[in-house]
Order: C-alpha cells, then sequence, then structure tokens
C-alpha cells in the first residue's frame, strides 16, 4: 500500500511575504496569521507562496461549521414542530371522528320513536314529500 507523508511548511504572514519564497509543485504550506488563523496553500513551481490561492483557511472552516451547526438546530426546531403538528392533527381527527359519531346517533333518535304501550319502535321517514313511520322491530 502506498503512503504518502505530508509535512507543509509553516510561518507567519510577514516571514512568507518577506521571504518571497515560492513552493515546489504539491509542496504545501501555512500561514499563519496576526490573529493566529492558519491559511494553507498549495505551491505550484511558479507563484510566491502569498500569491497562491488559499485551499482552505480556518475562518472558511468556522463559518462552515457554524452554518452546519445553524442548519441542525433547525432542523430539530422544525422536526419538534412537525411532531407537535402531527400529534395535533391526531388529536383534531379522533374529536372529528367522535364528533361525526355523536351526530350518527343524535340523528337516529331525531328519526326514530318508540311506542311505549306495544315496545315497537319506529323510523320517521321522508319520501317524495310525504311523512312516513317505519317499523324497525
Amino acid at each position: 500500500m502506498a503512503t504518502w507523508t505530508v509535512r507543509p511548511k509553516k510561518d507567519t504572514t510577514a516571514n512568507w511575504k518577506a521571504s518571497g519564497r515560492i513552493l515546489e509543485v504539491n509542496e504545501w504550506g501555512v500561514e499563519e496569521t496576526t490573529s493566529g488563523k492558519y491559511i494553507l496553500r498549495i505551491g505550484n513551481g511558479k507563484d510566491k507562496f502569498l500569491d497562491l490561492p488559499a485551499v482552505v483557511d480556518t475562518p472558511t472552516l468556522e463559518t462552515m461549521y457554524n452554518t452546519i451547526q445553524n442548519f441542525n438546530n433547525n432542523m430539530q426546531q422544525a422536526t419538534s414542530a412537525a411532531n407537535a403538528a402531527a400529534q395535533s392533527a391526531q388529536q383534531q381527527a379522533a374529536a372529528a371522528k367522535a364528533a361525526a359519531a355523536a351526530c350518527k346517533d343524535i340523528q337516529k333518535g331525531i328519526n326514530s320513536m318508540s311506542d311505549s304501550a306495544t315496545g315497537k319502535k319506529y323510523t320517521i321517514g321522508v319520501e317524495a314529500g310525504l311523512v312516513y313511520l317505519e317499523e324497525t322491530t
């Protein structure tokens, strides 16, 4: 198995500027800024270190980390809100189902009656504008 050892050159911004050093192709260099941040640059064999584009730097990494952390927090809040909404919807659906069942029972109560003398039950109906009684038992 092939291995590769990376030993980047490291110095301060001021020293990189003063040296005017040109890194070899694929040679790594790390710049330490006065604020303590780090910037990685990879040599191309022709440009001075500070003229090379930054491959990665700690401020960018911190920004990416904060963005990911904010996204994570937002997703947790959204998940919590969605779960609460789903639970509320289930409760409301159960209440609506119970109300619908109660309405059916009310309708049965309004449309039916019992003859206390005979014990027979009747349902009241309307057909073609005529009201009728239908024995149900």
